[in-house]
């Protein structure tokens, strides 16, 4: 009678797959055994099941009130110590006025009410799965490529063509009027005019304008209208923290749409010269940048991404010395408020918020479909079915009987678990929190090119919920480290352009910025030394950084983002330099190099090396090299 005992026990300490089936088969026959040889006895096996199963259920319900109760001491501790634990409040909320709200203008109200999640059209099904029935955003996502069509256009470019380089190395962060040209040819030219000197590579402005400038007179009235609406003083947008994973943001890549197109008209604007309108543009790249975002890293990550591409606008006005002084004023006022390198902290907070008041809502729901909801979500696996999501031991309860069994006898010991992973899970937050407020801290004594990256990795202590909800803080405070940069570098550029206005030529060394176009010398945060400068020719000049590595490698800059480089085996005597160049009058019309012919040898590494010498592609003391010891 004591084997079926034995092997029910069992299977709380071996869990793999090899024991379960095995100790689940000769439970059962166990069972038929005593049934059929013990009949007699058959009362103190039975009783002795009921006593387990009793004390099983008992237990359950202690552990997990035990659970529960540590859970809010652990909350109630985070509270005192001043954390947030609610998104809404973190967040903030504020009435909006429908005449100054963003969101409430006709040509972005689509965006605002497709906000609203979907079962019918989250892959996961997740609101299906809570119970959340179907929402108003259906109507309105199913509107929004046919409403923003017209946006398609303006920010397609070509991206399979290389450019010819006019000077030798470094290559700068920005180059505007290839952005232009890679504009042109995403168009394909059946429409357009200059259609034959474009194919053949022999453009030039004088008809590369018109033809874009054809192409942007057929949505003006979109344009001027969608620059109005990210005028409103209000930017409230409709986030519904609440639904936690199944919270959508159908705003995020359309702003990064509407970026690009802020970017691209500007640009064109700079290039034909009129001022209002290209600086117009340009500070809307910049409200759009900022509009209808959240503290989610996701959020974050997009406004950088926007921010960085943004300023390539500010080269284009510099290489026409468009704008006046009071619209660089105005520019230095947006530069001076972006601190990139602050927003790691503040995302890690509303992340986990928004994951732990969810899942403190989830906790008297079945923790295994919860658990195996997130992971599919983290994993980005395909969409799955009410019936398909959740995988392992889910599967052995679907029926209605083994679900009865389940939420009876099991149900109360897996919540008790699934409480345990949200305390280690606030746990791990607290840990990673220290860390990204230590980088921070280091990074205003610092120089940034000699601070080690953080380790987000959790440990196996954290429990299953860490592992899958840590944010990847390593990558994320590189990246806003790196555009963070490029805002030092915009800044030094502003007051340079200032300078060269007052005085018509641009200064000899920086320290000539003082103290009439800023208080101190630019600093390069990656050295804590002042950026390298050089002029260029009448009105030009090149400032760069050193970059993550430190070392001064003349502005050649390096191949891989710092945010991939643990993706490298052989990067640590990579060039890394950034570098800004302003070429004046100058600057130069690409040239598309020409793609092989079929007939020719791709292949071929002489060829390679050819074009690289011809082009002034290899880096400084490489030309002298024998030829073989190029091919190496």
């Amino acid at each position: 009678w004591w084997l079926p005992v034995a092997l029910l026990v069992s299977l709380g300490w071996f869990t793999t797959w090899l024991w379960v089936f095995p100790a689940c088969f000769g439970y059962l026959l166990g069972l038929i055994f005593l049934v059929k040889e013990r009949g007699k006895r058959l009362w103190l096996p039975v009783a002795l099941h009921l006593i387990a199963i009793g004390l099983f259920v008992i237990t359950g319900f202690h552990v997990r009130s035990e659970e529960w109760r540590m859970l809010l001491s652990c909350e109630k501790d985070l509270l005192e110590g001043g954390a947030v634990l609610d998104p809404v409040l973190l967040h903030g909320t504020s009435d909006p006025s429908s005449h100054e709200n963003i969101w409430d203008h006709s040509i972005l109200k689509t965006l605002a009410e497709a906000g609203q999640s979907d079962p019918n059209l989250n892959p996961f099904r997740v609101r299906e799965f809570l119970g959340v029935g179907p929402d108003p955003g259906r109507a309105a996502r199913n509107r929004l490529e046919a409403e923003y069509e017209w946006v398609k256009p303006l920010i397609q470019l070509d991206t399979n063509c290389s450019f010819h380089v006019t000077r030798k190395p470094p290559v700068p962060l920005y180059r505007p009027l290839e952005t232009l040209y890679r504009w042109a040819r995403a168009q394909g030219f059946e429409t357009l005019a200059g259609k034959e000197e474009l194919q053949n590579d022999s453009g030039n402005p004088e008809i590369l304008l018109p033809v874009l400038t054809s192409l942007l007179d057929q949505h003006r009235v979109e344009v001027a209208s969608l620059w109005d609406a990210f005028d409103r003083s209000e930017d409230v947008y409709p986030f519904i923290f609440e639904d936690g994973p199944a919270m959508l943001m159908p705003h995020l890549p359309y702003l990064k749409k509407f970026s690009q197109l802020a970017i691209h008209v500007s640009l064109l604007e700079s290039y034909r010269q009129d001022a209002n309108e290209s600086f117009r543009a340009a500070q809307s790249a910049f409200f759009i940048a900022h509009a209808g975002m959240s503290d989610l890293l996701i959020s974050q990550l997009v406004m950088a991404s926007s921010v960085s591409k943004t300023l390539g606008v500010l080269v284009a006005a510099q290489n026409q010395h468009l704008w006046p002084d009071r619209y660089w004023q105005r520019i230095d006022e947006h530069l001076s408020r972006l601190q990139l390198q602050s927003l790691p902290i503040n995302g890690l907070r509303m992340e986990r918020a928004m994951w732990t008041s969810w899942l403190m809502g989830q906790t008297e729901k079945d923790p295994l479909r919860v658990v195996a909801m997130i992971d599919s979500l983290t994993r980005h696996q395909p969409a799955m079915s009410n019936q398909t999501l959740g995988s392992g031991f889910l599967n052995l309860v679907e029926t209605a009987i083994e679900q009865k069994l389940y939420s009876t006898y099991a149900r109360r010991c897996s919540q008790a678990i699934f409480i345990k992973q949200i305390r280690l899970l606030h746990d791990h937050y607290k840990q990673l929190e220290g860390k990204v407020l230590d980088w921070q801290e280091a990074l205003e004594t610092d120089p940034w090119s000699g601070l080690a990256g953080i380790e987000d990795t959790p440990p196996d202590s954290s429990g299953a919920l860490a592992t899958m909800l840590s944010p990847a803080m390593a990558k994320a405070t590189l990246r806003f480290c790196e555009v963070q940069l490029m805002v030092e570098m915009a800044k030094a550029s502003v007051s340079l352009e200032r300078f060269y206005l007052k005085h018509g030529r641009y200064p000899e060394q920086l320290e000539h910025l003082v103290p009439e176009f800023c208080d101190v010398m630019p600093q390069d945060p990656m050295s804590s030394q002042p950026f390298h400068y050089r002029r260029l020719g009448s009105d030009g000049f090149e400032l760069y950084s050193v970059g993550w590595n430190g070392k001064d490698e003349g502005g050649f800059p390096g191949l891989i983002p710092a945010h991939w480089r643990d993706r490298s085996w052989n990067y640590e005597d990579e060039p890394d330099d950034v570098l800004w160049r302003v070429e004046g009058r100058e600057e130069t019309f690409p040239v598309v190099l020409r793609e092989p012919e079929n007939d020719e040898d791709e292949s071929s590494m002489m060829m390679d090396i050819e074009m690289m010498k011809r082009y002034g592609l290899l880096p400084e003391g490489v030309d002298h090299r024998e030829e073989a010891d190029l091919e190496d």
